[in-house]
Formats: structure tokens, C-alpha cells, sequence
């Protein structure tokens, strides 16, 4: 069943009629399930041979919807031009088709943000399965794992997402650290103390709608070491969201915590990789735009 064409001529011949076609296209449990590991991180070869036959003979826009639980390669739709959208859903439930609908036809605009990297399908031949090592080594060339390490070519980066309207953010404060003080924070580690909740920072920053369209707006905090070193990407330290019409703005507060300052196995005479408070000049992003930098001393 995944080679059958068949249909391909019946489906381009709809497409050719119609306004704008939307392709349900991804994975499913026969592909990718708990204790069944896929073989390619690409979308089945038979659908990326059925994009490319609607992206050939559509008539008007073809908006792609993509089912999967994880990372597809989508060079294919993304290359096509006649392919206007690409929707990430997820597996959606049993309303995800009504949802995608009125995102599709504009009742609602997008304002979600990806949970994951999606890599082209050379990310497996780099990263073998069984080496989990996550900081990059440009001795053998291997790319790292995750956001924070990976040097290699990604499609769409963690936290990556669109909406249908504009937005301008604003730094109003940037960190002010309250209890930032790398020895509070270790001692307080030694003592074992709960530090996940602790506040030593907070950003404020100003969200404005400059377009045409209602929308919500996701702002994702990131931080890292300055100079970054081995870290590409930031740590995620809090996140929010704000429903905002056209040229409306709102405040937005998103707290650094204690334990967004510490890596494991930071010092490299350490071979137990226990924690330890990066000390210096820190930088911190709002969504992909690094707004400004702060100081741990």
C-alpha cells in the first residue's frame, strides 16, 4: 500500500480544477511507535513522489498538513513552489481536523512554536543512534545533538512557528539578578536545596501587533554563556503568550531561574559532570532575536 500510484493521475486531475488543494501527508503508528524505530527520519518516498506530482499540476496553491510525532525531513514540500504552507499538526485528535481548518482558512491565526528540531534526513547519517554524545566535536565532525549543540543544517529550528499578522518586540528590562550570585546558587546546591523555582531574574518586554490580523504571539526566553562556546542555542527559561488586535501592544514578564544557570560537567576536571553555575557575562534572546546580555558573578 505505500507504492501504490494508482491514484495519482485522479488526484492531480482534481487538483488541476481547484482553487487551492491541501495534502494530509506524515506518518502513522505502522511507521513510528513505542518500541518501532523508524529507518529514515524522510517522509515516505511514495509521498514525497505525490507532492511533487500535485506541486507540478495544481491549479492554485497547495497547503501541506503534516502528521508525525517527531522530526520529517520536508525539503520536498518546502522546495516546491506552488506550495504556499506547511502546517505541523502533531496527531491532532479527534477534533485536529477542525482545527486545521479554521487555521487554513484563516478563522484563527497559527501561534504555536515547534517542540523540536526538524533536520534534513542527513542528520541520521551524522548522528549515529548510538552515540549520545550532545556537545559537538569538530575532531571526528560530529554535529551535536539537540538545539543547544547541533552545528549542522536544520529545515526548522526548535521554537520556530509563523502567525498570520507581524510583531516587534521590545526589551523594556533585561535581567535584573536578585540572587545571581554564583556562589548563592552553588551553596544553596550543596545544601540541596529545590532550586527549579527559584526566581534570580526577570524580562520584560513590549509585544506590538504591527500587521493587519488578530492574532496570538508565543515569546519563548532563551539564555546562554557569553562567548557561547559550545552552546549554539539557548536554554528555554520561560514562555509566554498574548492575544493582541492590530497595532495593540502588551507587557510580557518571563523569568531566568537558578537553574538556568548551571550546566553539568561544565569543569572539565570534574569527571563526575556535576553542576556548576556558569560565572560572566550571559546573553538572553527572545524567540531567534538576542535582545541583550546580563552578568553572573
Amino acid at each position: 500500500k505505500h507504492h501504490d500510484v494508482t491514484q495519482f493521475d485522479a488526484a492531480c486531475a482534481l487538483s488541476s480544477e481547484a482553487d487551492a488543494t491541501i495534502l494530509v501527508m506524515g506518518l502513522d503508528l505502522s511507521i513510528e511507535t513505542e518500541g518501532l524505530d523508524r529507518n529514515s527520519i524522510g517522509m515516505p518516498m511514495i509521498q514525497d513522489l505525490f507532492m511533487s506530482k500535485i506541486g507540478m499540476c495544481s491549479n492554485g496553491p497547495v497547503i501541506v498538513v503534516v502528521i508525525s510525532g517527531s522530526s520529517v525531513d520536508l525539503t520536498v514540500p518546502m522546495e516546491l513552489p506552488k506550495v504556499a504552507g506547511i502546517f505541523w499538526a502533531g496527531y491532532p485528535g479527534p477534533v485536529g481536523g477542525q482545527a486545521m481548518a479554521d487555521l487554513i482558512f484563516g478563522h484563527v491565526s497559527p501561534s504555536a512554536r515547534l517542540p523540536h528540531t526538524f533536520y534534513p534526513s542527513s542528520f541520521a547519517d551524522l548522528v549515529m543512534m548510538s552515540d549520545y554524545r550532545m556537545e559537538s566535536d569538530p575532531v571526528d565532525g560530529y554535529p551535536g545533538r539537540s538545539h543547544r549543540y547541533y552545528t549542522g543544517e536544520t529545515l526548522f529550528h526548535y521554537g520556530f512557528g509563523l502567525t498570520y499578522s507581524s510583531f516587534a518586540v521590545k526589551v523594556i528590562n533585561g535581567p535584573t539578578l536578585t540572587k545571581a550570585s554564583a556562589s548563592v546558587i552553588e551553596n544553596a546546591m550543596a545544601a540541596g536545596q529545590l532550586l527549579l523555582n527559584v526566581h534570580v531574574g526577570t524580562v520584560v518586554v513590549n509585544v506590538t501587533n504591527t500587521g493587519t490580523v488578530a492574532s496570538k504571539f508565543s515569546t519563548l526566553l532563551f539564555v546562554r554563556p557569553n562567548p557561547q562556546g559550545k552552546f549554539v542555542g539557548g536554554k528555554l527559561t520561560d514562555f509566554a503568550k498574548v492575544n493582541l488586535q492590530p497595532g495593540e501592544t502588551s507587557t510580557v514578564s518571563m523569568v531566568v531561574r537558578a537553574t538556568d544557570l548551571w550546566e553539568y560537567g561544565a569543569n572539565p576536571r570534574d569527571k563526575y559532570g556535576n553542576r556548576v553555575v556558569l560565572k560572566g557575562n550571559w546573553d538572553f534572546a527572545v524567540n531567534d532575536e538576542w535582545l541583550g546580555s546580563f552578568d553572573v558573578v
